[in-house]
């Protein structure tokens, strides 16, 4: 199971690699690196990543309220990765 993980976990960084290299360019990429190097950079990553939990959460929740009441929402449940 480590192996698959291992192979998902390559593939995904090398996607997100090449997403960031066709839609940045080397200097924007090192201007990137060194804010998110920084105190407030590594700040904003950690509430990103809190804020797109909590917004998954909350949309998974509306989502399943709009359909109980047939307002064609779709039933959907986020499960987080903790």
């Amino acid at each position: 199971m480590q192996d698959v993980r291992k192979a998902i976990s390559d593939v995904y960084r090398e996607l997100k690699i090449e997403l960031f290299e066709k839609h940045y360019t080397e200097e924007q990429l090192d201007a990137l690196l060194g804010f998110y190097e920084s105190d407030i950079g590594s700040t904003v990553l950690e509430a990103q990543a809190n804020i797109e939990h909590d917004f998954k959460k909350k949309m998974s929740k509306t989502l399943n309220d709009m359909n109980s009441k047939g307002d064609g929402g779709l039933n959907v449940v986020y499960q987080p990765k903790d």
